[in-house]
C-alpha cells in the first residue's frame, strides 16, 4: 500500500496561552507543533468541550491523533498541546468515526493498513477523559475486523454500557461484492460473546450493500441502515440487532426495505423507539435529486402517519449533494446540504427542520432555508443542534483564491439567531481552511473543528449570540526562508498601539517595531531580519489600564527552503471541482497527475511554471471526472509524492 505524503513547510510551535487567550479569534491550534494533520472528526465530551481526532503525518506516515478541548478553550490535565497518539502502527491509518463512550471518554474507529497483504482493516480505540487508553484496550487499537480484502467506512455507536458497535462496508467475498458487517466491542476492548472475531454479516444480499449508518436502539442493541442494490435500484434497507448479535424479533435476514428507490445519507435517533433516516433519489451519474426523510421504528415498521416511501422534503430543480443530518433534540431531524438550484451560483447551503410528526417546522422554507446570503461557491456543510430546536451550521466557501470556513446559527423557527448576521461568521482569518465539522457543546453553543492547510487541525467555540470573545491574540504566522509574517487581531481596542518583540533561543526579548491596529482590529508585521534555519519567538507588548501586558509568545522555525509537498484534494472526497493544494520549492518542471487505482493516467498537468510557493491547482479544468478512488501524483526533481483521493457526485 503506497501511503500519502504530506510535508509541512513551516514548523510553527504555539506554546500554551494564558487563560484570557483561550479560544483566540483565529481558532485554537490542536497540535502546537504543526503536525500536518487533516480530516478532523469531532464529538462532544459531555462537559461543554469536545474531542477531535485527525489523520496525522508528524511521524512520516499517516497515524491517528486526538485532542481534548474544554469549554474554556484549554487542554485538560494529561492532554499535551501536541495531542495524544491514538494509533502509530506502521503504514497508513485514517480516522473515520468518533463518538462519546457515555462515561466521559470517547471511541474512535479508523481504516488500517498495518498488516501487509491483508488489504484494509478496521481498528478502534477507547480513550478516557484524562487522555489514557481505557483499561483492557491494546496499544494502537483493538481489531474490529482483520478479514481479507478491504473493509471500509466504519461508523460507531455507543452501546450505552461502556462498549461500542461498529458497522462497515466489507468485500471479503471478492471485488464484485460489497456487504455490510458489524461488530460489538466490550468496555474492555474485547469482542462481545456471540459476535464473530472479524464481524457479524448484517447483509450479504446480491450486488452492492454499503455506506452503513448505525443508531443505538435504547435497549442495548443497534439498528444498522445502508444503501442496497439487490433489486437493481438503489434502496435503503435496515437491520435491528440485539446486544448478543441476534436478529431482533419481527426483523429478517439481510434486513427490511425501509425507503425504496433512495440512497442513504444519515440516521438519527428520534428518542421514542425509532430512527429518522435521511435519504435521496439519484440520477444516472450519482447526483442527488430529491431529498426524503423516513421514520422507522425499532419494531420494524414505518412510524404511524409516515408514508411508506418516506416524506419528500426537497423537490427543488437541479441537483444537490452532501446531505447531512442531526437530531433537533425535540424528536425531529435537522438537515443540511449544498444545492445548485440557482443558476450560476456555484453551490449554496440550505437547511431544514422536520418535526417527529412528519411536518416541516414552522418558519422554515419549503425545499430548504438558505443558510447565508453570500454569493460565493459554498461546499461541505455540517450541522449540529443548539439544544433548543435550532441548528448550528458550518461550511466552506471559495474566497480570495483560497478557501474559508463560516458558521451560522438558526433558531428553532429557521431564522438567523440574535447576534448573528445573514452572512454567517468567519472562522479565523486564513485562506487555507478545509473539512469543517461541528458539534453541540451541551450548553446552547457549538464547537467547530477544521483543517488549516499544512498547519493541522483547529477548533473554535461559538455561543448562542456569536463567537467566544478574546482581547488580543495571533491570527496567523507564516515563515519563509528570508522573512516571517505575523498577524494579530484585537476585538476590544481597534486603535491599540503595541510593540513587536522578538527573542531567540539564547537571547532576551528585543523590541523590533511599533505597530497599531487598523480599522478592523488587525495588526500586521513582517520581519525581514531573520536567518534561515533559526528559531524565533514573537509577542506584542502593550499597555492596558496603565499596566504593561504581553500576548502569549509564538515560536517560529524559519525553514532553510521550501520543500516539495502534496496535501491532496481539498475537500477529499471531492464533490465538484478537483482542487489540489501543493508546495513547490522551485520553478523546475513539475507534473501533477490523477491516476486511477490501476495506475492509468486520467489527468496530467505541468505545474512547475507556478514557481516556488504554496499553490491551489484546479486539476479538472474543462473535464468531468467519474466518481471513484484515485491517486494524486506530484513529480519534481526526481521526487514523487502520492496522496489518496476520492471523487463523489
Amino acid at each position: 500500500m503506497a501511503r500519502a505524503s504530506l510535508v509541512p513547510f513551516a514548523l510553527l510551535a504555539l506554546l500554551a496561552a494564558p487563560a484570557w487567550a483561550a479560544w483566540p479569534p483565529e481558532g485554537l491550534p490542536l497540535c502546537s507543533d504543526l503536525c500536518g494533520g487533516d480530516f478532523p472528526l469531532i464529538c462532544p465530551d459531555g462537559a461543554g468541550g469536545a474531542y477531535i481526532a485527525w489523520r496525522d503525518v508528524r511521524n512520516g506516515n499517516a497515524d491517528v491523533y486526538m485532542q481534548h478541548v474544554t469549554a474554556t478553550g484549554t487542554f485538560p490535565l494529561g492532554w499535551p498541546a501536541v495531542g495524544i497518539p491514538v494509533c502509530t502502527a506502521p503504514d497508513y491509518q485514517a480516522p473515520e468515526s468518533i463518538v462519546p463512550d457515555g462515561e466521559g471518554g470517547v471511541f474512535v474507529a479508523w481504516i488500517d493498513f498495518r498488516t501487509l497483504g491483508n488489504g484494509q482493516d478496521i481498528y478502534a480505540q477507547r480513550i478516557t477523559a484524562s487522555g489514557e487508553i481505557a483499561p483492557g484496550w491494546p496499544l494502537n487499537g483493538a481489531p474490529v475486523s482483520r478479514a481479507q480484502n478491504y473493509q471500509d467506512l466504519p461508523v460507531l455507536a455507543s452501546d450505552g454500557a461502556g462498549g461500542a458497535f461498529v458497522a462497515w462496508e466489507d468485500n471479503r467475498r471478492g471485488v464484485d461484492t460489497i456487504d455490510v458487517y458489524s461488530q460489538h466491542l466490550t468496555p474492555a476492548g474485547g469482542v462481545v460473546g456471540g459476535w464473530p472475531t472479524d464481524g457479524l454479516p448484517v447483509c450479504t444480499a446480491s450486488l452492492f450493500s454499503g455506506r452503513p449508518a448505525v443508531i443505538p436502539d435504547e435497549s442495548g442493541g443497534v439498528m444498522v441502515a445502508w444503501g442496497d442494490f439487490r433489486r437493481r435500484v438503489l434502496d435503503v434497507y435496515a437491520q435491528h440487532l440485539t446486544a448478543s448479535g441476534a436478529i431482533a424479533p419481527s426483523w429478517v435476514a439481510n434486513g427490511l426495505l425501509v425507503a425504496p428507490g433512495k440512497g442513504i445519507a444519515s440516521v438519527v435517533g428520534d428518542g421514542a423507539g425509532g430512527a429518522l433516516i435521511a435519504c435521496a433519489t439519484k440520477n444516472s451519474i450519482g447526483d442527488d435529486l430529491e431529498y426524503y426523510v423516513q421514520r422507522f421504528t425499532f419494531t420494524g415498521t414505518v412510524a404511524p402517519g409516515w408514508p411508506a416511501g418516506g416524506l419528500r422534503v426537497c423537490t427543488a430543480p437541479s441537483v444537490r449533494e452532501n446531505l447531512r443530518a442531526a437530531p433537533d433534540e425535540r424528536g425531529g431531524i435537522l438537515l443540511t446540504w449544498y444545492d445548485y438550484r440557482t443558476s450560476g451560483s456555484g453551490g449554496d447551503i440550505y437547511a431544514l427542520r422536520v418535526r417527529p410528526d412528519g411536518t416541516l417546522a414552522p418558519g422554515w422554507t419549503v425545499n430548504g432555508t438558505r443558510v447565508t446570503d453570500r454569493t460565493n461557491s459554498e461546499f461541505a456543510p455540517d450541522i449540529a443542534p443548539d439544544g433548543a430546536g435550532g441548528a448550528y451550521l458550518t461550511w466552506r466557501i471559495d474566497w480570495g483564491g483560497g478557501a474559508r470556513i463560516l458558521v451560522q446559527h438558526l433558531t428553532a423557527g429557521g431564522a438567523v439567531a440574535p447576534g448573528w448576521t445573514p452572512s454567517g461568521i468567519f472562522v479565523g482569518a486564513s485562506l487555507r481552511q478545509f473539512d469543517p465539522r461541528i458539534t453541540y457543546d451541551g450548553s446552547g453553543g457549538a464547537i467547530t473543528a477544521w483543517e488549516e492547510y499544512l498547519r493541522g487541525p483547529y477548533a473554535q467555540r461559538f455561543v448562542p449570540d456569536g463567537i467566544v470573545p478574546v482581547l488580543l491574540s495571533l491570527v496567523s504566522a507564516q515563515a519563509d526562508p528570508d522573512r516571517v509574517k505575523l498577524v494579530w487581531q484585537t476585538l476590544d481596542a481597534l486603535s491599540l498601539h503595541a510593540t513587536v518583540e522578538r527573542r531567540g533561543e539564547q537571547s532576551d526579548w528585543q523590541p523590533l517595531a511599533a505597530v497599531s491596529a487598523d480599522g478592523t482590529g488587525r495588526i500586521e508585521y513582517e520581519d525581514g531580519g531573520v536567518t534561515a534555519g533559526e528559531r524565533y519567538a514573537y509577542r506584542l507588548a502593550y499597555t492596558e489600564d496603565g499596566a504593561d501586558q504581553h500576548t502569549a509568545e509564538t515560536w517560529v522555525d524559519v525553514p532553510q527552503a521550501l520543500q516539495l509537498a502534496l496535501a491532496g484534494l481539498r475537500p477529499n472526497p471531492a464533490v465538484g471541482e478537483l482542487n489540489v493544494w501543493l508546495t513547490l520549492p522551485s520553478a523546475e518542471r513539475a507534473t501533477l497527475e490523477l491516476l486511477d487505482v490501476s495506475g492509468r493516467r486520467v489527468i496530467s498537468r505541468e505545474v512547475g511554471a507556478l514557481g516556488a510557493g504554496v499553490h491551489l491547482v484546479r486539476l479538472d479544468e474543462g473535464m468531468r471526472t467519474s466518481p471513484g478512488v484515485y491517486w494524486l501524483s506530484l513529480r519534481q526533481g526526481g521526487r514523487t509524492l502520492l496522496a489518496r483521493a476520492a471523487v463523489i457526485r
